[in-house]
């Protein structure tokens, strides 16, 4: 990007300006604070000054490679017209159930209004009917009123029906077994700006890294991978599977038994998602099978060095997210090497990294296709 002049050079300038064109203004009488021609001039600099500020701004929203936020929207839809991933809700099956059978059966109506133990709002996406003579459990789809990583709950936490339901009776109760799932933040520029450079190698159809980025324009969606499946003789099945995962969270994350067994059912809605939106990138007649990645958690445990004077409480937190970073934004199927987390603690100020920091794992761990490594602050320990 081209540089601007500054606003000292503004001054220079401008007051150079002035002592060419006239020989009745000295340059310290200009430059000396609080006189009438350097009020005048500061006035002038001061409106070139703002006027730089925007020309720069301008300029660096002409280049992917400097442009943000809503710049970058509009660079990237004009060269790619591709779209940023919007902040997703989260999506829960609630479980109406009765303490007596019903006497008489009624309807769940879609929209109807549902809370959360902490405040949260959520609405049944579909309709449902809870028959006569049946205590449930009867299951919906539910959708958080409000998107972002910020909604997600765990499993136990739906627990009063604010809405109306019309006919229920007095002992009908709604909970959820299992956490949320689907929720997420909108896609961070850098992300944004990954994904949209990929669009040139990925323009042809039917190829993997095109099957990827039909999966990663999907709504939700924030990791890929593809993969091609063979017959045992190495010959082309005519067949292909994209592993999916959505933005994982802490509160996905159920501590009396790892992650709930009904993530996976849960994320269903996100692969036919997926599977929908591929139909402009896969390859005719090549069927393309979409799977959730299963969660898999990996306790970090370091042994960390400071430098003298500095605050090793603050250091050691900064440690364990940039941990939580990396591990965090490997694709399902991904390696994690533990040089790629020494690398990561290179960058945390206040440490002194020789590159035994790593204590667990001590080696690569090594997930399958269908899982995605993922880790979490309480998983990440720092000893001596």
């Amino acid at each position: 990007m081209t540089d601007f002049p500054s606003h000292r050079e503004l001054f220079r300038i401008a007051r150079d300006e002035v002592l060419t064109n006239t020989h009745r203004v000295s340059r310290a009488v200009i430059e000396r604070e609080g006189t009438d021609v350097n009020c005048m001039t500061a006035a002038g600099v001061a409106i070139g000054d703002e006027v730089m500020g925007q020309v720069a701004q301008v300029e660096a929203g002409l280049y992917l490679g400097t442009a943000k936020g809503t710049a970058l929207d509009r660079r990237v839809w004009d060269v790619y017209q591709t779209r940023r991933q919007p902040a997703t809700p989260a999506l829960v099956y609630a479980k109406f159930a009765t303490t007596a059978p019903a006497a008489v059966g009624f309807a769940i109506l879609a929209s109807t209004q549902l809370g959360t133990s902490d405040g949260k709002q959520f609405a049944t996406k579909v309709a449902a009917n809870f028959p006569a003579g049946s205590s449930g459990p009867i299951y919906v789809l539910s959708e958080s009123s409000k998107a972002g990583l910020s909604q997600a709950v765990l499993a136990g936490t739906l627990t009063s029906i604010t809405g109306t339901i019309t006919g229920s009776p007095a002992d009908l109760v709604v909970t959820n077994d299992t956490a949320s799932s689907g929720q997420g933040d909108e896609e961070l520029d850098d992300d944004f700006l990954a994904r949209a450079r990929k669009y040139w190698t990925t323009a042809a159809r039917g190829t993997l890294g095109a099957i990827e980025r039909g999966a990663l324009d999907t709504a939700g969606c924030r990791r890929a991978s593809a993969f091609e499946i063979v017959d045992p003789d190495g010959t082309p099945a005519r067949l292909a599977e994209v592993v999916v995962a959505d933005q994982f969270t802490d509160q996905l994350v159920d501590w009396s038994g790892g992650i709930p067994a009904g993530y996976a059912v849960q994320s269903a809605a996100l692969a036919g998602a997926v599977r929908a939106n591929l139909w402009d990138f896969r390859a005719a007649g090549i069927q393309v099978m979409v799977t959730t990645a299963v969660v898999v958690l990996q306790p970090v445990a370091l042994a960390l060095r400071y430098q003298a004077g500095a605050d090793t409480t603050v250091a050691s937190a900064a440690a364990q997210a940039a941990i939580v970073a990396t591990v965090n934004n490997l694709s399902p199927g991904e390696s994690l090497d533990p040089a790629v987390l020494i690398t990561a603690l290179r960058r945390v100020p206040g440490l002194v990294v020789l590159g035994d920091e790593v204590r667990t794992p001590n080696g690569i761990v090594i997930p399958g296709t269908s899982e995605v490594l993922r880790t979490t602050m309480a998983l990440v320990t720092v000893g001596a």
